[in-house]
């Protein structure tokens, strides 16, 4: 798969969950089998490794993969099972919205950390 539209308004974790939803739906992955790690997502779609982790967290609590601590994630739901449209649709924009603030408070802490770094 490509990197990720720049020019997609959604935030980059919304259009990751979204890409590897349709990669379950097409059947790219079956049921039961280990999704790429971490790092190998996050070259396939040019983000950070923690947005894949979030990305995949959204994954989960749908309850299309199971992640197991030390061993990856793997499929539980694919092919037709698998809802055509990302949850956070249904609801308008307001999931999107709130991926949206919740991003800029994680960079505002960000910048709040490397500042108290920098000051010890």
């Amino acid at each position: 798969m490509d990197k990720l539209n720049p020019a997609d308004t959604r935030p980059p974790v919304a259009q990751v969950a979204q890409r590897v939803r349709e990669q379950l739906r097409a059947e790219t992955y079956g049921v039961g089998d280990k999704l790429p790690t971490h790092e190998a997502m996050s070259d396939e779609f040019g983000v950070s490794v923690n947005t894949i982790k979030r990305a995949l967290g959204f994954l989960q609590e749908e309850g299309l993969i199971v992640s197991r601590r030390g061993q990856g994630a793997f499929v539980r739901v694919s092919g037709n099972d698998v809802p055509e449209d990302d949850p956070s649709e249904s609801n308008g924009r307001t999931i999107d919205d709130l991926y949206g603030q919740l991003a800029a408070i994680l960079e505002r802490l960000d910048v709040i950390e490397r500042e108290l770094k920098r000051r010890h």
